[in-house]
């Protein structure tokens, strides 16, 4: 018995295979997405909460 193989021709420029980097850049934009929402988020939190932190301590040095 013999074992033939075919193997398929590709050139070095179909690597990384499209379908591959098709998957990285949607996975980019998903982080990218993400990020821009916490970014708003942490900063949404920090201009309401932010001010709120003096008074809070002052408060709390009622009672120490």
């Amino acid at each position: 018995q013999s074992l033939h193989v075919d193997v398929e021709k590709v050139l070095v420029s179909d690597y990384p295979p499209k379908q591959i980097m098709n998957k990285i850049d949607n996975i980019e934009k998903k982080i990218d997405r993400i990020e821009k929402k916490l970014d708003q988020h942490i900063n949404f939190i920090m201009k309401v909460y932010g001010p709120l932190s003096r008074p809070i301590e002052k408060v709390k040095k009622w009672f120490e």
